[in-house]
């Protein structure tokens, strides 16, 4: 609560203040957390009590602080100060209350280095930029891993004539750290160490159904890419392996141009789907080929896996498109993944699992 200090009663030892709220509080010296005593007009905050007094009083914006006086003594415990006798002598003119100041107490005498609540925050910020500094020069992301749930450790596969660098090592961690995140599960870690990625799960264990398909999606590369069914091929492309004639089939573009995916369900078969928006040259080029290939197979894969392999029914799609799972349809948690994949992207570098188990064991 903020409000600001109305009268200053040396005798009582005791202020008011008018909180912002439209109620008057009274605090006394020992409710008051300042180096030197309050002022009258100034800023404060301070915490309620049981809706008449005002404890935890500090200066909300450093004001000119009180040339002279101080507070007297405090009285017993339940004595009772009234706004009519906290005017005492000549009033202000124009104020009704006449600027007496209070002395503090032996607390408030310390300097603002002395302050223990001061010393705390100061503490907690010195541990945020650090934490801060040391994430930014890589020494850490996420850690340490739970002492109970769910760790795993993934190295990064060393693809020839293409070199690793630190950029690409930390967009993996990034990229896997924001799938991880978006399963909902409670307090993730995901970090890079010595050149290896861990990942810890706190709560689940390895053998728990979420478990396995956050490390499914950990897993997965995520190359999404919309090919061209060659045509001695047609009408044989089905759900599963990438036929071996196809893998040396250009693109006709990539997961880079979706824009977005949401879960779906087909208004017909009432199946689980994923529609997808495409970006404009996206939209653009699969307008262009549907135009040529009307009536033709085409494949939409995910890492040399097929997910969907459709026949082009119209020349305009307007930038939809959607993988249908199958026969059946998807099972939501493989469609919701497929969509975490999309969302965040392809990994940069593919990564290999050295452990997965309970954390605090090994292989």
């Amino acid at each position: 609560m903020k409000g600001t200090v109305l009268a200053v009663d040396p005798k009582a030892s005791e202020a008011i203040v008018s909180g912002d709220d439209g109620v008057r509080y009274t605090f006394g010296a020992g409710d008051w957390r300042q180096k030197g005593p309050p002022v009258r007009g100034q800023r404060v905050d301070f915490v309620t009590a049981d809706g008449q007094r005002a404890t935890e009083v500090y200066v909300d914006v450093v004001q000119v602080p009180a040339s002279s006086g101080g507070w007297a003594a405090m009285p017993p415990p339940g004595s009772v100060t009234s706004a009519s006798a906290m005017t005492g002598g000549s009033p202000d003119r124009g104020a009704g209350v006449r600027n007496h100041v209070l002395p503090p107490s032996p607390a408030a005498h310390r300097s603002l280095w002395q302050q223990p609540s001061f010393l705390a925050t100061v503490g907690l910020c010195v541990f945020v930029i650090i934490g801060i500094l040391a994430i930014a020069a890589g020494h850490i992301a996420q850690g340490p891993l739970p002492r109970e749930g769910t760790c795993a450790t993934y190295e990064v596969v060393d693809t020839p004539g293409r070199p690793i660098t630190p950029e690409m090592i930390d967009q993996t961690r990034a990229i896997i750290e924001s799938r991880v995140r978006a399963t909902g599960v409670a307090g993730p870690v995901v970090y890079i160490d010595d050149g290896l990625l861990r990942v810890g799960i706190p709560v689940l264990s390895p053998d728990d159904e979420a478990a396995q398909e956050i490390r499914k999606l950990i897993g997965t590369i995520g190359v999404l890419e919309f090919m061209p069914v060659p045509a001695a091929l047609q009408g044989s492309v089905a759900e599963g392996p990438l036929p071996e004639a196809m893998l040396d089939v250009e693109p006709l573009f990539t997961g880079v141009e979706i824009a977005s995916a949401a879960i779906a369900q087909d208004p017909t078969t009432r199946e689980i789907v994923v529609d997808l928006q495409l970006k404009d040259t996206g939209s653009r080029l699969f307008d262009d080929y549907a135009e040529e290939h009307y009536g033709e197979q085409f494949a939409i894969v995910l890492d040399d896996q097929v997910m969907s392999a459709p026949v082009i029914q119209a020349t305009r799609f307007g930038g939809k498109a959607q993988i249908s799972g199958g026969q059946g349809g998807f099972p939501v948690e493989e469609a919701r993944s497929l969509v975490t994949v999309m969302e965040f992207g392809s990994l940069p570098l593919e990564i290999r699992e050295t452990e997965f188990g309970a954390c605090g064991s090994s292989g």
